[in-house]
């Protein structure tokens, strides 16, 4: 399956499950991110 999010409301959402992000400055997500989908539940890690 594929899904499509843009950029902006991708960051905009990281904002919120990443606690360490200064939510001054998006630029500051660089890692990667890893989104997991097991019967219906999303695991973020």
């Amino acid at each position: 399956m594929k899904i499509s999010v843009s950029k902006n409301d991708l960051e905009n959402t990281l904002r919120y499950l990443q606690a360490f992000l200064d939510k001054k400055d998006a630029s500051s997500i660089a890692s990667h991110i890893h989104l997991e989908v097991i019967k219906e539940k999303l695991f973020k890690g």
